[in-house]
């Protein structure tokens, strides 16, 4: 009869990789799982918000304009949910993910319908809704910059609601968002267009913002 020359241990060091290989397979499946559904969720939302914004698009055309039910808000924290839920999944699926993209170009979209809207509104209606479209990219060399200008925005927009921001990766594959550019002369990433007029870059501190919303 032969002996086993195995040492003693080596059925637990066995056991222990297919135990450990089990544990990251299960971490893995459950990751992508909610990346999944989290994908799912923002096709929904992004589906209900274009619904949305296309009939009250039609119900503006049919019943005219009223500048007194005007609320530039309208819509603004579901589109603020949708773009967290983008974020999220470009950093579980990678920010070049195909349908991380995709995703992406709708909300584009859904952003450049609501700031022609409230754009429209605020030439009619004679408002003076403050807009800021800001430009960022995701590539080196730009994307440390785009972090630190989308947080002072995001802490603007936490001060003052009422401050309508739209932000569109300078580098997307998508058509709106080139016309978008090529009207305000954008030709690089880390720019901001603030009310129409202001074409700046390279801000140091948020009170620069403010000054010029003042």
């Amino acid at each position: 009869m032969k002996n086993d020359a195995r040492p003693p241990y080596f059925g637990k060091l066995i056991l222990a990789f297919v135990l450990g290989t089990l544990i990251f397979c299960s971490v893995f499946l459950l990751g992508y799982t909610i990346s999944y559904y989290k994908m799912q969720a923002t096709s929904l939302a992004q589906e209900d918000l274009r619904y949305q914004l296309l009939s009250f698009q039609i119900e503006d055309e049919l019943a005219g304009e009223n500048c007194q039910t005007f609320n530039s808000n309208r819509f603004a924290s579901e589109m603020d949910r949708i773009g967290s839920i983008i974020s999220l999944l470009e950093e579980r699926l990678g920010k070049n993910n195909a349908q991380v993209l995709n995703q992406k170009k709708i909300y584009s979209l859904l952003e450049a319908r609501h700031f022609l809207y409230v754009k429209k509104h605020n030439i009619n209606c004679n408002n003076s809704v403050p807009i800021i479209l800001f430009f960022y990219s995701n590539l080196n060399g730009y994307k440390d910059e785009g972090n630190r200008m989308g947080y002072m925005l995001t802490t603007l927009k936490n001060e003052d609601p009422t401050i309508m921001i739209y932000s569109f990766d300078y580098d997307l594959d998508s058509g709106v968002t080139d016309l978008i550019k090529e009207q305000y002369n954008i030709t690089s990433p880390d720019k901001l267009v603030i009310n129409e007029v202001t074409y700046v870059d390279n801000f140091t501190d948020l009170d620069a913002i403010k000054q010029i919303l003042a």
